[in-house]
């Protein structure tokens, strides 16, 4: 017996996070998302960039996506 499995759509969610410039502003802690909507809740999600530049340092902005369904 074969059964029919519904394919999901999935959404590439744009991020970016704007870090202040006053002092001691940004962060080298790990920063997490968890996406909200009429559909339900994405999975928590750690922001991460694989390129060598910090993340999330004073007066940076900072680019991520990240695919799920639609929330």
């Amino acid at each position: 017996m074969f059964e029919t499995y519904k394919k999901i759509a999935k959404a590439i969610y744009y991020i970016t996070v704007i870090t202040g410039n006053m002092k001691l502003a940004g962060t080298d802690a790990k920063v997490y998302i968890e996406i909200h909507g009429k559909n339900g809740t994405t999975q928590v999600h750690r922001l991460h960039n694989s390129k060598a530049r910090k993340e999330f340092q004073r007066d940076q902005m900072n680019h991520f996506h990240v695919r799920y369904s639609f929330v």
